[in-house]
């Protein structure tokens, strides 16, 4: 699986988790709630998560004459390394996961409250 990660991929990575970070303080400092960012992360994620099962569908069906990547999303996630059912099928399956993660943090992240003193967050009970 090691040779199947190309840099630009972890490059790409590392950028949409930097700006994640930068919107979520943000947003935090500013109304003390950090859901919103991770919604649009949350909302980011599905459109590549999207993309990418485009173009493992397109693979799967044989709509070409060979495997090829389907849109610009894929192309920038995936690049020109050998391309394969296997590889589609990988970063697809990797896509969904990172899906149910920020969908979970998403989740948790409704039931999180700037505290009134000193900046702390606490957990809204029922």
């Amino acid at each position: 699986m090691g040779e199947l990660l190309r840099s630009n991929t972890i490059i790409f990575v590392l950028v949409v988790v930097a700006i994640f970070l930068i919107l979520s303080v943000k947003m935090y400092r500013e109304s003390g709630n950090v859901s919103h960012s991770i919604l649009g992360l949350l909302l980011l994620s599905i459109i590549i998560s999207l993309a990418l099962g485009i173009n493992y569908v397109a693979a799967l069906t044989g709509g070409q004459d060979g495997i090829a990547i389907e849109n610009k999303i894929a192309y920038l996630i995936i690049g020109e390394q050998g391309c394969s059912l296997e590889l589609f099928r990988l970063y697809f399956h990797t896509a969904l996961i990172s899906n149910v993660i920020f969908l979970l943090i998403y989740i948790a992240s409704l039931f999180m409250k700037k505290g009134s003193t000193g900046g702390r967050i606490r957990e809204i009970k029922f």
